[in-house]
C-alpha cells in the first residue's frame, strides 16, 4: 500500500512540474471560485427575500406624500394600497371600474382615517391614446406623489396560434405602455422634490426567460424588468426602482388559484415592500425565490411549471401531434 502511494506521489508531482499542468490548476481555481461566488450570491439572494429588514418608506419619501396605484381595485394593486395606506401614504387610486374603486377607498379611508384618498377612473385598453394619459396626469394636479406602482396588467390563455388580434394588441398596450409612459411622466416630476421617490413595476417570473407557454405575456413581462432595470442605472441616485417578478398570487388573474407556489397578495406586496430600496429586483417571498429560481433555469421546467400550477386548464382540446415538441406539456 505504501509503494502505490508513494508511486502516486511521484506522477503527481511530474504531472504538476509540467507548466501545462499549473495553467490548468489555475483555471481549476478560477472555475471553482465562480461556483463559489455562485453559491454565496445564491444564500445572500434568499436570505434577503427572507429576512423582514423593510425601512422607513414614508420618512425617506416624505411625510403627507401620495402614492399612486394602477390596477387598485383588484388583487396585487388592491393589496398595494392598503400596505402603502398602513405606511402613512395617502393613496390615488386608478382603474377601470368607479364602483369597486370607490369601494376600495372608503374601506382604506375607514381603517386609515389620517389616510387620504383619490380615485381615477381609467380603462387601461385604451391607453394607446396620448390623451388618456393627458387625462390621468390633469386629475393628479400638483399632488405631492413620491411613489407610483405600476400594477395594472393582463394575460393572454390558451396557445399563440389561437390569439385573436384585438386581444393580442390590448395585452401589449395594457402590460407596456402604462408602465412606460407613467415611469417617464413621474421620472420628470420626481426630479424636482426634496425627498426621494420610488417606482415599483410589475413584472413576473414568466419574464425570466422566453416561455412557449406564455409567448405573449412573457415578454411583455421582460420588457418591464428591462426598462426598470436601465432606469435604475440611470435615474438610481434619486429614485429608488424595483421590479416585483412573483410567481402565482391568489387573484382574479391566476383563477384565484391556491396551490404550494400560491402566495396572497399581502403576501407578495409585504415581501415587496421590504425590498425597496434595498435592490432593483424581486420574487417577494422565499417561496417564490426559490420557484423561479428553477423556473428560470429552462424552458422544460417552464412547462412543468405551468402543467403544475394550473394542470389542463391552459391546455387546448387539440391535436398534440400537430405543435412542435416545445410546444407540449
Amino acid at each position: 500500500m505504501s509503494q502505490l502511494i508513494s508511486k502516486g506521489n511521484e506522477l503527481l508531482n511530474k504531472l504538476t512540474e509540467n507548466r501545462y499542468w499549473k495553467g490548468l490548476a489555475v483555471l481549476g481555481a478560477l472555475a471553482v471560485s465562480k461556483y463559489v461566488y455562485k453559491a454565496l450570491s445564491i444564500g445572500v439572494d434568499f436570505l434577503i427575500h427572507l429576512l423582514p429588514l423593510e425601512k422607513n418608506h414614508l420618512q425617506r419619501y416624505g411625510e403627507g406624500s401620495w402614492a399612486v396605484v394602477t390596477g387598485a381595485s383588484d388583487g396585487i394593486g388592491k393589496s398595494f394600497c392598503y400596505q402603502l395606506a398602513k405606511r402613512g401614504f395617502n393613496i390615488v387610486l386608478i382603474a377601470r371600474n368607479e364602483d369597486k374603486l370607490k369601494s376600495v377607498a372608503f374601506d382604506i379611508t375607514a381603517k386609515y382615517p389620517k389616510v387620504q384618498t383619490q380615485i381615477i377612473v381609467a380603462d387601461f385598453s385604451k391607453a394607446a391614446s396620448v390623451e388618456f394619459f393627458n387625462d390621468i396626469i390633469i386629475q393628479l394636479g400638483d399632488l405631492d406623489v413620491s411613489v407610483l406602482v405600476n400594477n395594472v396588467g393582463t394575460v393572454a390563455r390558451g396557445m399563440f396560434h389561437t390569439y385573436k388580434r384585438p386581444d393580442m394588441i390590448n395585452l401589449l398596450v395594457i402590460n407596456c405602455l402604462p408602465v412606460l409612459i407613467l415611469s417617464h411622466h413621474f421620472i420628470q416630476r420626481f426630479s424636482k422634490r426634496q425627498h426621494k421617490s420610488a417606482i415599483i413595476n410589475l413584472s413576473s417570473c414568466t419574464g425570466l426567460i422566453p416561455a412557449s407557454s406564455a409567448p405573449l405575456y412573457s415578454p411583455s413581462k421582460a420588457y418591464i424588468y428591462h426598462l426598470t432595470q436601465a432606469l435604475a442605472a440611470k435615474y438610481g441616485q434619486q429614485i429608488d426602482f424595483l421590479c416585483l417578478m412573483p410567481s402565482i398570487v391568489t387573484t382574479g388573474m391566476t383563477g384565484n388559484l391556491v396551490n404550494f407556489m400560491s402566495v396572497t397578495p399581502d403576501q407578495c406586496t409585504e415581501g415587496a415592500l421590504n425590498h425597496l430600496r434595498r435592490r432593483t429586483w424581486t420574487f417577494a417571498t422565499w417561496r417564490h425565490y426559490i420557484i423561479c429560481s428553477i423556473y428560470g433555469s429552462a424552458d422544460y421546467f417552464t412547462r412543468l411549471y405551468y402543467k403544475l400550477a394550473y394542470g389542463n386548464k391552459v391546455i387546448l382540446k387539440v391535436d398534440r401531434n400537430s405543435f412542435t415538441p416545445d410546444l407540449k406539456l
